[in-house]
């Protein structure tokens, strides 16, 4: 097979980021996606409220139409923090938000993160009852559980005491990274869905610290065992509806990963659909690439289906070491900003991947 032609691809998990960041990651994912699943932890100021969301999803829309993806409609959520009220939830379900997010204590970019989940049925109550989605960083915030270890005790300590008190609140496991993840989500399909990463289902511990440290290849939750990444790629190119695409594509400036606290954080967006390509093929599975990368997490969210399409084709090209991107010089609260600079290394730089979209290829 020579060209793969599917839908355009809908992204249930991904970092955009804020200005200059988001100026130079987001085109990655409007130019072939239809929509995607907006994470809501930004640095110091989440999107927690109607307002947050008006204002981020105005940014996310100026960035992706001055670059002619106009048809690109963010999917919008807030993040649920320990001084969330229901009234910040009903301002943001006016503006449109349909999904909520909860992340535990101790992740990246989550100073706001939660150890008590108990804190927030009233917040999930409500959900259940209006049809709002509640996505999951499932580990378990207590910083005593080795990393390893964490989806593992969240999925036998805390989430199945949500699913039995809230049994009509439709929930999301996010990149799933364990093979008991990904049991479980079978195991509680329809009202459990499970989003999966292109890094989890091809990578494993090995491929990020063993003999050297790759930095670049850190995130959270970290790629577990082999077992747990054969696991995840089995269930991803298997075609159940329970599972689909979530990139959780999480770009940082390459010296904040190369650092002492290295941050946590995947940017897999300019090769994450090349590589799925790729491993599908690999796997004899093409004829389900199209609803793992388009069609289940559209479905899930309640997102109608659309007609345009995308094309790749079997053309080898090499990733770059690096995206990078100057700022101009800009005018701020009535001062002016000096210009800025930031380089981000993409997940697989340097290597060659055999699949390509059509539109790239010279």
């Amino acid at each position: 097979m020579q060209t793969l032609t599917v839908r355009r691809f809908f992204d249930a998990h991904v970092h955009l980021r804020r200005l200059i960041m988001l100026t130079l990651v987001t085109p990655f994912t409007s130019r072939y996606c239809c929509s995607a699943l907006i994470m809501p932890n930004t640095k110091k100021h989440p999107v927690l409220n109607g307002a947050d969301v008006r204002r981020y999803r105005k940014e996310i829309k100026s960035s992706s139409d001055v670059n002619g993806h106009t048809w690109f409609e963010p999917f919008m959520t807030v993040q649920i923090i320990k001084t969330t009220s229901l009234e910040d939830l009903k301002s943001a379900w006016a503006q449109g938000v349909r999904a909520a997010k909860i992340y535990p204590e101790g992740v990246t970019n989550s100073e706001f993160g939660i150890s008590d989940y108990e804190a927030l049925f009233p917040l999930l109550e409500w959900m259940e009852e209006v049809g709002m989605h509640l996505l999951l960083h499932g580990e378990h915030p207590d910083i005593f559980i080795d990393c390893m270890d964490a989806e593992f005790f969240f999925l036998e300590k805390i989430l199945p005491v949500i699913v039995r008190r809230f049994p009509r609140l439709k929930i999301t496991l996010e990149h799933v990274s364990t093979k008991h993840g990904i049991e479980f989500v079978r195991a509680h399909w329809p009202q459990v869905a499970g989003s999966i990463t292109v890094h989890h289902m091809t990578t494993f511990q090995n491929d990020w610290m063993k003999q050297f440290l790759r930095p670049h290849g850190f995130c959270m939750p970290v790629p577990k065992y082999r077992r747990d990444m054969e696991a995840i790629r089995a269930a991803a190119v298997s075609g159940e509806e329970c599972f689909f695409n979530g990139s959780d594509s999480a770009p940082h400036h390459w010296r904040a990963k190369e650092a002492i606290k290295g941050c946590a954080g995947i940017f897999n967006s300019p090769t994450q659909y090349q590589t799925l390509a790729e491993v599908f093929e690999q796997d004899r599975a093409v004829q389900n690439y199209e609803p793992f990368t388009s069609t289940n997490g559209l479905t899930r969210y309640g997102l109608p289906l659309v007609e345009d399409t995308v094309t790749l084709v079997k053309h080898d090209w090499q990733v770059p070491m690096r995206y990078s991107l100057v700022d101009a010089q800009v005018e701020r609260f009535g001062r002016s900003i000096r210009r800025q600079s930031i380089a981000v290394v993409p997940f697989r730089a340097g290597q060659t991947i055999t699949w390509q979209f059509q539109d790239r290829v010279n």
